[in-house]
């Protein structure tokens, strides 16, 4: 007999508090959660575990960062709360502090800090996909596509032990129809497999790039900007260093902006 123990990361719904988001580049409304880590048998678990940290949700892109819930006088859940309410809730460090985050980012959106400073604020986003990803590296995690081939996989066995039971008469057919379930359920078993492996991947594509075209949009980066950053990140070996490239980011950003480029990664004239 085999038991499934381990353990699993929990989150739980703490309160709303105002952070400055990276992707819209202002102060909003986050919905806060302290993230736990909880031992489980066969996924059962008790408690709320030992605290990882807390987890800020943006209400406006849905982006994800840490934050200290200690920054704030409370953290409330009345959802009617204003922004300008639960601003008036930070400590005023953290209040001022934001405010200069806001003050840096018109700066950048109009060219006006320096090289270094711009590139510091393109690093942003690419580190706050990271942090997104970091639970799901060395992790085995279920997404939709994982989820759909393991269930086909169970479905099939399932199908197959049913169908030859009820023709068990016939040695032939029930023969045929075993082989050909385990070939089925075989097929399926490695599609679900290539999808674990390529979780990360297809997270980041789906999820982290979208967040980073919006962040960078208003920046309107050059090409060879963004080939510094992901230098950066790769020599800092970073996962979203190794799954985004420079140029098919670039294109995204471009498009979004409504400019088409070629395949040097130059705006097309038109």
């Amino acid at each position: 007999m085999f038991i499934v123990w381990g353990s699993r990361i929990t989150r739980r719904s703490v309160g709303r508090i105002a952070a400055f988001c990276p992707i819209c580049g202002e102060v909003k409304p986050f919905s806060l959660k302290r993230v736990g880590k909880v031992g489980h048998i066969y996924y059962i678990s008790f408690g709320q575990g030992e605290t990882v940290g807390y987890e800020g949700r943006c209400e406006t892109c849905r982006a994800q960062v840490w934050v200290d819930p200690y920054e704030y006088e409370d953290t409330p859940k009345d959802r009617s709360l204003s922004l300008d309410a639960l601003r008036s809730l930070a400590l005023p460090s953290h209040a001022e502090h934001m405010r200069q985050l806001e003050e840096r980012e018109r700066l950048a959106r109009r060219g006006e800090i320096s090289e270094e400073d711009r590139f510091d604020r393109m690093l942003e986003p690419f580190l706050m996909v990271e942090k997104m990803v970091a639970p799901r590296t060395g992790e085995t995690c279920f997404d939709k596509q994982s989820g759909l081939g393991c269930l086909f996989v169970v479905a099939v066995v399932f199908a197959a032990i049913g169908l030859a039971t009820m023709v068990e008469k016939n040695d032939d057919l029930a023969g045929m129809i075993a082989v050909i379930g385990a070939i089925v359920a075989v097929a399926g078993a490695l599609f679900t497999l290539v999808s674990l492996a390529t979780d990360v991947g297809r997270f980041v594509r789906k999820r982290g790039v979208p967040l980073i075209v919006a962040s960078l949009k208003p920046l309107a980066p050059r090409l060879e900007e963004l080939e510094r950053v992901i230098r950066y990140l790769k020599e800092s070996r970073m996962v979203v260093g190794k799954k985004i490239k420079a140029r098919k980011l670039y294109a995204a950003i471009q498009k979004a902006t409504g400019r088409a480029i070629d395949e040097d990664g130059a705006p097309e004239q038109r």
